[in-house]
């Protein structure tokens, strides 16, 4: 095995690890340092070297030799992946930690390594604050590998220090799949080598590498001298008045702020996002699947179910959709239908209640309101697990606890064991929900009201244009729809109406967003991108 002298490499090292998962990361990462092992939606972080240049805790005085070695997963949490133990499922759980014994894996770790050079990707079950990991026999150093506040699937690369034992410990603050390749690993230079050998004769010349990669673009050259005046074009058609600056200051602007509309089948319902994808369910009796980047119909998928579909949730591999009643005929449906999000192939429809309405995904499984109770499926294999007599008409995930809204109340329910926490009551009803990474906002009526997650106190009520439907948060504002037409922008942080967006349409229902752009339903045959 080739060693590799951490003076000439380690900022290589530091600088150039290869990503060896079979995932899409991404790429999105900054470096910042925490103070207290909390969560903290809104930042991103990574491991931050120390002078001794081996990461965020010291794991000797060195020098320090590299071994690289081919690339090994260590670590995969997600089920079926052949992993067992800890270095497999289940998925981390928020707030608590997990030991890695290193060297007891099948990657040929010595126990004497000092440290690990290791590329992390995690799947986290909607946002993760952040992931950390250190040496398993001293406490959590105050650094963290990667955060994902908006969910998706982010991945980042470390050097890792090892405990005594050759273990580290892993801290996610959110519910989380985690895979971890490693590639090499450091152990302390010897202060006794013996002299040097006498070099070897070369080896034969390795065949011809393939072409590298295209080059920058160079430097713009020197202006060239200017050509003869040509004819003159048409004449063009008189154009209108710019747009209203005063309405695009203010934030109610239409064609200003409106990027594109997508036509899909009647009745658009709900919307929501794949990683790639935007999926709008329709009342039609239809799903449909288009490209986030540019609208591109990728599919229009049946749920194998009664009913028409409703409302949407992603596990992060599949999406689920409530089969719910549709409303030009008397059938009331009882199921929820799992479609395979790279196909839209039917790989099963669930019982769930009677006329079943919200969904959300907590992880590990699906929650569904449906009349007068409450579902709690296991997303792997669809088996119910819970019945909680708790009736909503929306439900949500802040990480830990399920939310359920509806009869002018919302219900706080334990995700890991189905206990009931706590009923709230709101003003006027309460339709959809959206969490912002600390507090919990519900439509109820023409306002929507914020609650605290950690106990449900009230923040505040805070009017909106018309009657509100459903939300979704940007990672800094509240978008909500509502059933007269406009949707209403709003600040997170203290409830400041930034403005209305109108889409010169009847009403507003779904809507998701992409990372980027906001997609919104009318509740007719058209999606909106803004």
């Amino acid at each position: 095995m080739q060693q590799v002298e951490v003076s000439r490499v380690i900022a290589t090292a530091l600088a150039g690890i290869a990503v060896f998962a079979s995932l899409q990361l991404n790429p999105s990462c900054w470096a910042q340092e925490t103070s207290s092992p909390t969560k903290r939606p809104g930042l991103n972080n990574v491991v931050r070297p120390k002078s001794d240049g081996i990461g965020a805790a010291t794991a000797g005085t060195g020098p320090f030799v590299f071994y690289p070695i081919v690339p090994c997963r260590l670590v995969d949490t997600r089920t079926g992946q052949g992993k067992t133990g800890s270095f497999g499922p289940p998925s981390l759980t928020g707030g608590q930690t997990r030991t890695i014994p290193v060297p007891s894996s099948s990657c040929g770790v010595p126990a004497a390594a000092a440290a690990y050079s290791m590329n992390f990707v995690v799947i986290p079950a909607r946002q993760l604050g952040y992931l950390s990991a250190w040496p398993d026999d001293m406490p959590w150093p105050g650094t963290v590998v990667l955060n994902a506040p908006l969910g998706g699937i982010i991945g980042n690369s470390a050097i890792v220090p090892s405990g005594s034992d050759g273990g580290i410990q892993l801290l996610a603050t959110d519910a989380t799949d985690v895979v971890i390749d490693l590639n090499g690993y450091f152990v302390a230079a010897s202060t006794n080598n013996g002299a040097a050998g006498p070099q070897g004769p070369p080896g034969p010349q390795g065949a011809q590498g393939p072409i590298g990669p295209q080059g920058v673009q160079g430097p713009v050259g020197p202006q060239g001298v200017q050509g003869p005046q040509g004819l003159p074009g048409p004449q063009g058609t008189s154009s209108s008045s710019g747009p209203n600056t005063l309405a695009i200051a203010l934030l109610r602007w239409y064609d200003v702020n409106l990027t594109a509309r997508f036509s899909v089948e009647a009745n658009a319902n709900y919307a929501a996002f794949d990683g790639d994808n935007i999926w709008v369910a329709s009342n039609g009796g239809h799903v449909t699947k288009l490209r986030a980047s540019d609208g591109s119909v990728l599919g229009t998928f049946t749920t194998g179910g009664q009913g028409s579909p409703t409302h949407l949730a992603f596990d992060g591999a599949n999406m689920w959709v409530v089969n719910g009643q549709d409303e030009s005929s008397t059938v009331r449906s009882s199921s929820v239908a799992k479609l395979r999000a790279s196909d839209g192939a039917v790989l099963g429809t669930f019982l769930a209640g009677l006329s079943p309405i919200g969904i959300a995904f907590d992880g590990a499984n699906i929650w569904v309101t449906a009349s007068g109770s409450t579902f709690k499926l296991r997303a792997s294999d669809g088996a119910t697990l819970s019945n909680i007599p708790v009736n909503g008409a929306s439900v949500a995930f802040d990480g830990v606890n399920i939310w359920v809204s509806g009869n002018s109340s919302v219900t706080k329910i334990r995700a890991s064991d189905s206990t009931v926490l706590g009923t709230f009551p709101i003003s006027n009803g309460g339709y959809g929900m959206a969490f912002d990474g600390t507090n919990m906002w519900v439509a109820s009526g023409s306002n929507v009201t914020k609650l605290r997650a950690s106990d449900g106190a009230n923040l505040g009520t805070f009017p909106v244009a018309g009657t509100a439907v459903y939300m979704a948060f940007d990672g800094t504002n509240m978008w909500v729809t509502n059933s007269v037409g406009p949707v209403t922008k709003i600040r997170a942080t203290d409830g400041t109406v930034l403005g209305t967006v109108d889409l010169g349409t009847q009403r507003t229902f779904g809507i998701a967003f992409d990372g980027a752009n906001m997609w919104v339903t009318n509740y007719y045959t058209l999606v909106f991108k803004l």
